[in-house]
């Protein structure tokens, strides 16, 4: 009889152990949540003081701004606003150092001064490397602190540090630093992967 209650309690102990030890190795998956970066950059930088509506004399032109992630993730969709209907608005994401283009969709504005989200293929970015998005328009958004004052970048935004905004010659990466008025609204969705 002793035998047998040793047994028992030795099996017991055992199993115990077991299950003790699957539900240590069961792990819950983390959910990261998705994130615009461009709110918090308007508020965070002040450029939300002043916004009008304007437009490039010349024609289209490549407006952007740089970025770069504090984390790996993806750009899931993009937020796009403009003030005239466009059937065919460029939307690009740049390789800042490479100056190519790793990412280009063509968003359809419909609604006029109606914010839109577009879901996209996923485009993978990396920790710390510079990106640049941009739009290829004519007729935009400006924003303006007050008094014009210059901005002083980078301008972190949750995962995200905006590192300048940018202008330059349609469908060629904008390379022309813009301090003291920041070009929108256009954006991204962005979703850390790890």
């Amino acid at each position: 009889m002793k035998t047998t209650k040793k047994l028992v309690l030795f099996i017991a102990l055992i199993a115990l152990t077991l299950s003790s030890c699957s539900k240590d190795d069961d792990t819950t998956p983390v959910t990261f949540q998705e994130e615009n970066p461009l709110t918090g950059f308007l508020q965070s930088s002040g450029f939300n003081f002043y916004k009008n509506i304007a437009s490039n004399i010349g024609g289209e032109a490549e407006m952007g701004f740089s970025f770069i992630p504090k984390v790996n993730g993806t750009i899931n969709a993009l937020v796009n606003k403009t003030h005239v209907p466009n059937s065919n608005l460029k939307v690009t994401i740049w390789d800042k150092v490479t100056g190519l283009a790793i990412a280009t969709n063509f968003v359809n504005i419909v609604n006029p001064g109606v914010e839109l989200v577009t879901n996209i293929s996923p485009v993978s970015l990396q920790k710390n490397k510079e990106y640049i998005i941009s739009v290829k328009t004519q007729f935009y958004y400006i924003y303006e602190k007050q008094n014009a004052a210059n901005q002083v970048y980078p301008v972190e935004s949750g995962n995200i540090a905006i590192t300048g905004s940018l202008d330059g010659n349609a469908n060629q990466l904008p390379n022309l630093a813009i301090s003291n008025s920041f070009t929108g609204d256009y954006s991204f969705i962005f979703k850390q992967s790890e």
